[in-house]
């Protein structure tokens, strides 16, 4: 009897001389969906739709730097030369590191814009949660 199904991950679909991440594909679909969860949850709390979409942009370039910052501090030793953190075509990211990124931001960008930073986190609460679901989907 199998206690596991065996399958081939599909590690990078290559189109040509481009290489395209299924694992990045899954985190892209995953944020937008996530996003178009919560923009009426933030209406339902009295924030603008168009108030969201500059936090939604500065959540997805948190996320990125935050991602990657928090793979490389926790991998340090894996780095011949310092250079070679920005080899981010050879992977290396943390989900934890780009939650906290985008949220740092964002939530930067709340402040500056006098949106309530509690008010949007119960609003995006779904939205992240179906949008790690959906990002996780491309790690398969």
């Amino acid at each position: 009897m199998l206690a596991a199904l065996a399958y081939d991950p599909l590690v990078r679909i290559e189109i040509g001389p481009l290489s395209i991440s299924p694992h990045g594909i899954g985190i892209a679909v995953g944020f937008l969906i996530g996003a178009r969860l919560m923009l009426p949850a933030a209406k339902d709390k009295g924030i603008d739709e168009e108030q969201v979409y500059p936090l939604l942009t500065l959540a997805a370039i948190g996320a990125i730097i935050g991602a990657r910052l928090a793979y490389v501090v926790n991998h340090v030793g894996d780095y011949d030369s310092p250079l070679d953190v920005f080899k981010v075509w050879q992977g290396g990211i943390s989900l934890l590191g780009g939650f906290a990124g985008a949220i740092i931001l964002a939530g930067l960008g709340m402040r500056k814009r006098g949106i309530s930073f509690w008010k949007l986190m119960d609003a995006s609460a779904p939205g992240m949660a179906l949008g790690v679901v959906v990002g996780r989907v491309g790690d398969l």
